[in-house]
């Protein structure tokens, strides 16, 4: 234990005397304070197991703070391209040919209709009544679709400006 770190802590302006190289509570030799009482042992091993509980907290986030960082250089092997030396402009190529190839609503709208066809059959008009519902259900997918797009686009561009930042302001 450290008495002389939980002295300092418990009364921080105290006098007393010292036994040179001491390491035990025997060996606060004499308390030289009288505007305080000395700490008694129970107080100091309870302080010392405040310091120990103070201790492991920091270790803790510190051993957080290390995890994270290993982890993002590890990850950053597993990046695409564009997200390591990319530019915002080539993030949002990529994303965009991700998702529907490119293509707008008005382009994924035709497919669906091209792909979903009315047939004729017995009860045409309810078979068809059904893929309208079907073709519409679908639209409206693929328009939200669209929309995450554009959000995913922002978050890319987002980390490329973030990424340049940390780049530009290393230490």
């Amino acid at each position: 234990m450290d008495y002389l770190g939980i002295l300092h802590r418990l009364r921080p302006n105290s006098a007393y005397l010292w036994r040179d190289g001491g390491s035990t509570y025997a060996d606060i030799l004499e308390w030289r304070d009288p505007l305080t009482t000395k700490p008694t042992e129970v107080e100091c091993n309870n302080e010392w197991q405040v310091i120990l509980a103070e201790r492991a907290a920091a270790d803790s986030e510190q051993q957080i703070i290390i995890d994270a960082q290993n982890n993002a250089i590890s990850d950053y092997g597993n990046l695409p391209t564009w997200a390591k030396t990319g530019t915002a402009a080539q993030a949002e190529t990529y994303i965009t040919a991700q998702i529907f190839a490119g293509q707008t609503q008005a382009q994924v709208d035709a497919y669906i209709d091209a792909t979903i066809k009315n047939i004729t059959t017995a009860n045409v008009a309810q078979i068809n009544a059904q893929l309208l519902n079907i073709r519409t259900v679908l639209k409206a997918a693929s328009a939200a679709i669209i929309t995450m797009r554009s959000l995913f686009i922002i978050t890319a561009k987002l980390l490329i400006y973030i990424r340049d930042l940390v780049i530009r302001f290393r230490k």
